[in-house]
């Protein structure tokens, strides 16, 4: 093979292989979605599931120019000036309402920070990039139920994290299915592509 074959072989199949990467992810957390969603809270002590209830706000929190909001992040970004400069982040600090979903009478405390939003807000600037969900009716929670007492919990799940959605589970599954989808058929096709591309460099 030549240089350019090298280069472009390298360019594409990095490509393609991240892509790939992401779609298989939305793939699995489109059906865990599905899977581990809980019509009922029986068996539930310290197992996956997606729950959807009403959001009860004890302390939200109070984001200038944003108002009450159940998430907030906030990512600071310097540039490092010189002749090759570059962006570097200087923080990212991630905050979470004290608040719960309410299931069959039931409260279930949030206690971690998500890993992902569904139905976020954000806005950016070169320096600064601030990703907010603000205090809703009802939450979709994927994440690990615990009982802790007389109450139950939600935490990170060891596998999936913990997911915020303001939609329903289906919902949020169907996004993710096709995202998927789309994803697998891109490298599906650039695949053969890519072997025609670099044919055409010899």
């Amino acid at each position: 093979m030549t240089e350019s074959q090298w280069i472009v072989g390298a360019i594409g199949c990095g490509a393609l292989s991240l892509l790939a990467w992401k779609s298989v992810g939305c793939l699995v957390k489109g059906r865990r979605l599905l899977r581990w969603r809980r019509p009922s809270l029986k068996g539930l002590d310290d197992q996956p599931a997606a729950l959807r209830g009403e959001v009860r706000v004890s302390k939200p929190l109070d984001i200038k120019a944003v108002g009450d909001c159940l998430w907030h992040r906030r990512i600071v970004k310097v540039n490092t000036g010189g002749e090759h400069s570059h962006s570097v982040t200087q923080s990212d600090i991630s905050k979470i309402a004290d608040f719960s979903i309410v299931i069959d009478g039931r409260d279930f405390i949030v206690k971690d920070l998500p890993t992902q939003v569904y139905g976020g807000h954000y806005r950016w600037t070169w320096t600064l990039m601030s990703y907010w969900l603000p205090v809703v009716d009802c939450l979709t929670v994927l994440g690990r139920v615990r009982q802790e007492g007389s109450q139950g919990v939600i935490v990170k799940d060891p596998k999936v994290g913990l997911v915020f959605s303001i939609h329903p589970a289906e919902h949020t599954a169907f996004r993710e299915l096709v995202k998927a989808g789309i994803g697998l058929a891109v490298v599906a096709g650039g695949l053969p592509a890519l072997y025609f591309i670099l044919s055409e460099l010899r």
